[in-house]
């Protein structure tokens, strides 16, 4: 059974943010007429949890560093309830990357954005996401938009407004994530998942090697 990292996900076309080393969806049009979930993109640490262990770039060897260690205490509650073929993927909040979150509870610092079916190779849809989610007592990135676009020019329209909308937990948002509601394998990420990022937007932020370490409160 093959774990994997969580794919790198491209930006929509009227995405802002980026470097020239990320990806594009090839044309955003792959997205209409699908079911859509609009989520807040969460600036964070991205994470994934599983039977045996939590992660964080790496599928070698669990994080070391001290601001992952209420994420190890809280997989320790849940683990034994994770079937093993299953992947489940968040972003860690308990430290600032570049966005503050001031109103996030502190029980919700970790935000549940996927889940995937190792053994098959299978991108769980959303309402089967947030089922796993409560089952474990575990919260899902907050939810802005559901809905079916048929016009790309009205999908850009929707996105941009609720990118330029405060964070859910804060005054700012680093953007929106659009994924297909239902499940999708492996070879259909890259047409499946896309997001809109604010532009000089700082990816992937390592405050750790400035020593300087920010927590939410």
């Amino acid at each position: 059974m093959a774990r994997s990292k969580y794919p790198r996900t491209p930006h929509l076309f009227c995405s802002p943010g980026g470097s020239r080393d990320d990806r594009r969806l090839p044309d955003d049009r792959v997205l209409l007429g699908e079911e859509l979930v609009i989520l807040e993109k969460l600036d964070g640490s991205g994470v994934s949890l599983h039977r045996e262990g939590v992660f964080a770039r790496s599928k070698q060897a669990s994080p070391t560093h001290p601001s992952f260690s209420p994420l190890k205490a809280l997989h320790a509650t849940v683990a034994w309830r994770l079937p093993d073929h299953l992947s489940l993927f968040g972003e860690w909040l308990h430290t600032v990357h570049s966005v503050r979150y001031p109103a996030l509870p502190v029980t919700e610092e970790l935000q549940v954005f996927a889940v995937r079916d190792d053994a098959q190779g299978w991108w769980w849809g959303w309402d089967e996401v947030t089922a796993l989610a409560d089952e474990l007592g575990l919260q899902t990135a907050p939810v802005l938009d559901w809905d079916r676009f048929t016009d790309v020019a009205e999908l850009h329209r929707r996105v941009t407004e609720l990118a330029g909308a405060p964070s859910v937990f804060g005054p700012e948002r680093e953007g929106v994530v659009v994924r297909v509601a239902a499940g999708f394998p492996d070879a259909d990420f890259a047409t499946s998942v896309a997001k809109w990022v604010r532009a000089g937007h700082v990816a992937g932020l390592r405050w750790e090697r400035f020593g300087v370490i920010r927590h939410q409160r």
